[in-house]
């Protein structure tokens, strides 16, 4: 018989890969937003589409009009198979735009205080 021996981190230790994986995930998530409405792809209706398609993340459209999808892998996919698509330019699109990146500021300036106080 060969002797092994097996070596495993303090929980810890452990602990903390699974923190600083976590950190590096989240860093690495996509923050840019696409507004898009429900297209009409495979014979489903608009509605259809509306009451049954949801993005992993759990964004479900609304019974009417657009919402925010991340600007991800699955949006684009979607995207492309035709089943949403960009929503219309918005009379309110600049106000999205400042909110969305005003927004994006807190959440830099979060991630940054949870650094530094690290």
């Amino acid at each position: 018989m060969v002797a092994t021996k097996m070596t495993v981190g303090t929980p810890t230790e452990s602990g903390n890969r699974r923190h600083d994986r976590l950190e590096r995930l989240r860093a690495n998530r996509p923050t840019a937003v696409v507004r898009v409405v429900p297209g009409e792809v495979f014979g489903y209706t608009e509605e259809d589409i509306r009451r049954v398609l949801r993005h992993p993340r759990g964004m479900a459209f609304r019974p009417e009009g657009s919402i925010e999808w991340p600007d991800d892998a699955f949006t684009r996919r979607r995207l492309a198979e035709g089943a949403v698509k960009l929503a219309e330019d918005e009379s309110s699109e600049g106000d999205d735009q400042t909110r969305r990146e005003r927004r994006q500021e807190r959440r830099a300036a979060r991630s940054e205080d949870e650094a530094t106080s690290s």
